[in-house]
């Protein structure tokens, strides 16, 4: 009888690159690599990357609340403090919190302090209650994916504890609890906030980023308001599903133009194709004063899904065209528009550009 060992390649690897091959892994499979051998038993601990899975956890770690806060607080590396290390461990970089059940997970309090953690996503059913020593001084990037907070300030508590924040989602259904979303962050420079329909009169955002050069926003259809204010280093702005029957988005639209003297790149997004959503519509009204934008560096202007019938629209296009001296390139779309109808909606808006001859426009 001849007994063949087979030799185990994989534990010959350098450490760093086994912890490359369990990041790659679902985070039940990594832990149970402990089980492998004395060499394994540690190693998932040291992994800059934590994915947790509710439904997983659940079915066999029994209550996730206490086992999951568990597992993290056993997240530490050999070359870190030891108390440090138990407060989530200063080798964890990511760390994701996803929650798919009926049940609603509470956020740990344990965890509002955790250093060297860079990238923070939660998503689903993550109730937040946040104290006041909320310190998050390394995290660069954080996910709020349709997560529940205890009220405003829980909001306002969270990110005033992100003083380094640069990259900020956020999804939000209509009936949030939180009514005025406050984001009040100095150096966030990425902004994209995403919102379900059928939102109130009294639910929207107020923004106030000073270092913000990139702001998107989709759904704007179910909010009832949103403030922007002190964003004079916007260089992109989005707004997806433009809804313009109600007269607050135009303001809106001039009231974003109007605080971002830096704008390169102005991108309007309508998905709206049924004429009957229109029926109540707001009129736009021309600004007082044309934006420093216009001026100096706004150079890019895109509107997709155009309704070149509609008048609203078609003043809000001229308008920018007869007062942006800078535009390079200026793209329209719209489906519903047959070959001559798009040449004469392409020659009325050409009589109107103000920009030199090298600013291109083009109609799809």
């Amino acid at each position: 009888m001849e007994l063949i060992i087979k030799a185990d390649r994989i534990s010959q690897l350098p450490d760093a690159l086994i912890l490359l091959i369990l990041c790659l892994l679902p985070m039940k499979v990594a832990i149970a690599t402990s089980l492998l051998s004395k060499q394994w038993k540690y190693l998932w601990k040291l992994m800059p990357k934590l994915k947790f899975d509710y439904l997983d956890h659940k079915r066999q770690l029994g209550t996730f609340s206490n086992n999951a806060v568990m597992t993290l607080l056993s997240h530490m590396a050999p070359d870190t403090g030891i108390l440090l290390g138990i407060a989530l461990g200063l080798h964890v970089h990511e760390l994701i919190l996803e929650v798919r059940s009926r049940e609603v997970f509470k956020f740990p309090s344990c965890l509002f302090s955790v250093n060297k953690l860079v990238t923070l996503k939660l998503m689903y059913k993550v109730h937040i209650d946040v104290p006041s020593s909320v310190c998050f001084k390394t995290l660069r990037n954080m996910h709020l994916h349709y997560v529940d907070y205890k009220d405003n300030n829980s909001v306002i508590n969270l990110l005033a504890g992100c003083p380094n924040l640069k990259t900020l989602t956020v999804h939000r259904y209509s009936h949030s609890s939180v009514k005025t979303f406050t984001i009040s962050v100095p150096s966030l420079e990425r902004l994209s906030i995403y919102n379900s329909n059928g939102g109130q009169l009294d639910w929207g955002y107020v923004i106030n980023a000073p270092s913000l050069k990139l702001l998107k926003i989709k759904g704007v259809c179910g909010l009832g308001f949103c403030l922007i204010e002190n964003v004079t280093e916007l260089v992109e702005a989005s707004i997806i599903d433009l809804h313009a029957y109600k007269e607050a988005w135009w303001n809106l639209l001039n009231l974003m133009l109007d605080s971002s003297p830096k704008l390169k790149t102005l991108k309007l997004i309508n998905r709206w194709h049924c004429e009957k959503d229109y029926v109540h519509r707001g009129e736009w009204k021309q600004p007082v004063n044309v934006p420093k934008c216009f001026w100096f560096h706004l150079e890019t202007f895109i509107w997709k899904g155009y309704k070149w019938q509609r008048e609203d629209e078609k003043q809000v296009a001229k308008y920018v065209l007869k007062n942006a001296v800078n535009l390079k390139r200026v793209t329209f779309s719209s489906k519903r528009i047959k070959h001559k109808e798009r040449v004469e909606v392409v020659k009325d808006l050409k009589g109107v550009v103000r920009a030199s001859n090298l600013c291109q426009l083009i109609f799809k």
